[in-house]
């Protein structure tokens, strides 16, 4: 009788610990990954990206261009955009946006899939520069919305 008390006294630390470890495998494990914890994607230029898009630009998927760093805003995520229905004021449609510099916040907020990672890059490099030099001049910044809220923006802007 002593003996199995105390087995039971010592086994059932041991089963904690256990069953603790067994329970962590398997959140931990089991379904991939526990929402919240999911590790950023890594954007490096070339890669494609299907995003939250417009209702009507279902297709418009995003490239990315360039990757930078800036010690005030963190990450630079620069991208294009393809397939876009930006109506224009004169009439017509603007399909292609070359250059758009983001917050990382807003790409991670906005994209949905990778869809490849060796896309040749459109000739971004006059429209950066532009950017760059009103950014290093503190006359330009980045967005820090999600891209189809920019494109709604950028729209508003063209037809005013």
């Amino acid at each position: 009788m002593y003996y199995r008390k105390t087995m039971k006294t010592l086994l059932l630390p041991y089963q904690l610990i256990f069953l603790l470890l067994i329970g962590g495998v398997s959140i931990g494990f089991g379904q991939g990954v526990v929402k919240g914890y999911a590790a950023k994607p890594v954007y490096e230029a070339g890669q494609v990206w299907s995003y939250k898009t417009r209702l009507d630009e279902k297709a418009s998927t995003l490239v990315i261009l360039k990757v930078e760093y800036d010690k005030e805003l963190g990450k630079i995520v620069h991208i294009a955009l393809r397939d876009l229905k930006m109506k224009r004021s004169g009439g017509g449609l603007l399909t292609r946006a070359n250059h758009l510099p983001f917050a990382e916040s807003a790409i991670n907020e906005s994209v949905v899939k990778m869809l490849s990672k060796d896309e040749e890059l459109p000739n971004f490099l006059e429209g950066y520069d532009l950017w760059k030099k009103a950014f290093d001049a503190k006359e330009a910044s980045v967005y820090t919305i999600p891209v189809a809220e920019a494109v709604e923006a950028m729209e508003s802007t063209f037809n005013r």
